[in-house]
């Protein structure tokens, strides 16, 4: 457990500071109105990248990451999960980097954890069916969110 939003603070710079330059994540955050569960798994390391800079942030390249839900936490049939869309444009604007913001994923704000601790969606869609998953365009508080690091195991 790299962060824990309630332990460690909802502040995108405490994120940052935590979590940057760590490699691989999953974020899992809990949503306060309903428990569901969402979050969203980086392949890469959080810093910025040199690569599509904007006013939004950097954004990187991969096919690698994903989206899920739980929308019953008990239950493993409830989970959805979606991937980065098959074209090479959505592969650009699969992660995000950017200091105002903790976690992020998609061109149009697929899912985002904002400074004052809300889920946002929006626009333009980078992962297939991410609008299945969780309503467009709404803010959901958050209860709570943690970022874990994945290690890569060597066992044979």
């Amino acid at each position: 457990l790299l962060y824990r939003a309630s332990r460690d603070g909802f502040e995108a710079a405490k994120f940052h500071e935590l979590c940057d330059n760590k490699g691989s994540t999953i974020m899992i955050s809990k949503l306060k109105e309903n428990d569901r569960l969402i979050g969203g798994y980086n392949p890469l390391s959080w810093h910025p990248y040199n690569s599509h800079v904007n006013s939004n942030g950097s954004w990187q390249s991969t096919s690698d990451s994903f989206l899920f839900s739980f929308t019953k936490k008990e239950e493993i049939n409830s989970a959805f999960l979606t991937r980065v869309a098959g074209d090479n444009r959505c592969q650009i604007y699969a992660v995000c980097y950017h200091l105002s913001y903790g976690p992020a994923f998609g061109f149009g704000w697929d899912l985002i954890i904002d400074r004052n601790n809300i889920i946002s969606t929006g626009g333009k869609s980078t992962y297939s069916g991410v609008y299945d998953m969780i309503n467009s365009g709404q803010n959901h508080i958050l209860e709570d969110y943690e970022v874990h690091q994945v290690v890569k195991n060597d066992y044979k």
